[in-house]
């Protein structure tokens, strides 16, 4: 990660900017129609965000960018119905889609929505 930011400090001209957007809840909420269906476990995707945390900050201390904005948002990720949902959500990478939320992709109908807590971050080159 911190060669992969070096590259981009050297592309960038002096004030350019990067985007740095994460999902960052470790068990965000999956809810249909009539409520909440559970929440999907995305706590090894939490730990590999605290190591590209750990480097940005190496770089930040280095000097080669400085945070410019720091938020948080919620990104809603809709989907047709929950079996959609499962097969999407259980190819994500440090995801895991609970048994319990799987058991119910037959019995659960209409749309369903994923509630992410979504870091983004501005980092300006120096």
């Amino acid at each position: 990660m911190v060669d992969a930011l070096e590259r981009i400090h050297a592309a960038l001209d002096e004030g350019g900017v990067v985007v740095d957007t994460q999902p960052v809840s470790a068990r965000p909420p999956v809810v249909g129609t009539n409520g909440q269906l559970g929440t999907l476990d995305m706590r090894e995707w939490a730990k590999t965000i605290a190591s590209v945390d750990a480097r940005i900050v190496e770089t930040v201390d280095r000097g080669l960018f400085s945070v410019v904005a720091d938020e948080h948002v919620v990104v809603t990720d809709a989907y047709d119905d929950l079996a959609e949902f499962v097969e999407e959500a259980g190819q994500w990478v440090g995801t895991r889609v609970p048994r319990e939320l799987a058991q119910r992709a037959d019995a659960v109908s209409g749309a369903v929505e994923l509630h992410q807590d979504v870091r983004v971050r501005v980092l300006a080159r120096e």
